[in-house]
């Protein structure tokens, strides 16, 4: 039980007597995030401000923007074993929601976005916040979320169980410079993207396709690499 206090009240007053407020701390899989809690989470921002793009990064980054739907998230979770000592990564996870619902809403242990333009990581970084102003016991947690600003390319992924990469405009070389990060990490269960790459199949033999709606089109193919 975490133990935290209610300082005002609902008119936004502070409280002459704060009152004690007990929280019990669930473990991920409960469907603690919900539809409705993106909307409060990142509710001062829309489309356009995840569009934008600095000059600098311009020519870096796919000038089209796209999310899996919180519904299709909680289906691709159901798809996969995922356990505490897990370590999931979103490649390319824009405003930071499919990192935050995965960290939410299943038992792993840590995860992690990679996002190269400034802007959305910005977004996600707030958006964190705002989640834990309204889930303060996640303060108490021992797993961890986090997002991290850069190249996919310099960063290291030897830790990761779990990829995700919505790569619907990934290069054939960037695919490659993700495999290449992940051909000798004998921890690794999953790579989920978007676009089929054979390649991944030499990490990871078996695969699995699903189908789920996404912001952009109602039926999307979902590739599932495993052992």
């Amino acid at each position: 039980m975490i133990k935290t206090y209610k300082l005002l009240d609902k008119n936004n007053h502070l409280l002459k007597t704060p009152i004690l407020l007990n929280h019990k701390l669930q473990i991920g899989g409960n469907m603690r995030l919900l539809e409705g809690d993106f909307d409060k989470i990142y509710e001062k921002y829309d489309r356009s401000d995840i569009y934008s793009k600095s000059r600098d990064e311009e020519n870096l980054v796919a000038s089209t923007y796209g999310e899996i739907l919180p519904s299709s998230v909680n289906n691709l979770i159901n798809e996969l074993k995922i356990d505490n000592s897990d370590v999931f990564y979103d490649l390319g996870s824009g405003a930071g929601k499919l990192v935050m619902q995965m960290y939410m809403n299943s038992d792993v242990g840590k995860s992690k976005g990679i996002e190269f333009q400034t802007n959305r990581y910005n977004i996600s970084e707030n958006a964190l916040k705002k989640l834990y102003k309204l889930r303060p016991e996640l303060l108490d947690d021992d797993r961890i979320i986090s997002y991290y600003n850069g190249n996919i390319a310099d960063f290291n992924l030897d830790d990761a169980t779990i990829i995700f990469m919505c790569s619907t405009c990934f290069t054939p070389d960037l695919m490659n410079v993700v495999l290449g990060k992940v051909k000798n990490n004998k921890n690794l269960k999953y790579i989920i993207s978007l676009k089929d790459h054979d390649n991944f199949k030499s990490v990871l033999p078996n695969i699995k396709t699903i189908t789920q709606p996404m912001s952009w089109a109602s039926s999307t193919n979902i590739n599932i690499y495993s052992k």
